[in-house]
């Protein structure tokens, strides 16, 4: 925001920030399965946004659901992981 100037959508510049992050670390851990962890972190993103500017009144609580459905997944690409050990 230095450089680009104010925004009114704090939460959704920190989403942005979030998943840049993920994406970064994802390409420089070689694990087994990036796929797998850019598919969890950037749920686990998604989570973390929808729940704590939920609790704080910022962004409405439909995006409860969608923290719901991101936990959804972390779980189904949990089960990919340990079904292929």
């Amino acid at each position: 925001m230095l450089l680009t100037g104010y925004k009114t959508d704090i939460w959704l510049v920190k989403m942005v920030g979030l998943l840049a992050a993920v994406i970064g670390l994802s390409l420089l851990l070689r694990t087994k399965h990036p796929d797998k962890m850019l598919s969890i972190g950037a749920a686990l993103a998604f989570i973390s946004i929808d729940v704590y500017y939920t609790a704080n009144g910022i962004i409405s609580s439909i995006y409860l659901a969608d923290a719901l459905l991101q936990m959804i997944i972390i779980m189904l690409v949990m089960f990919q992981i340990f079904k292929n050990k």
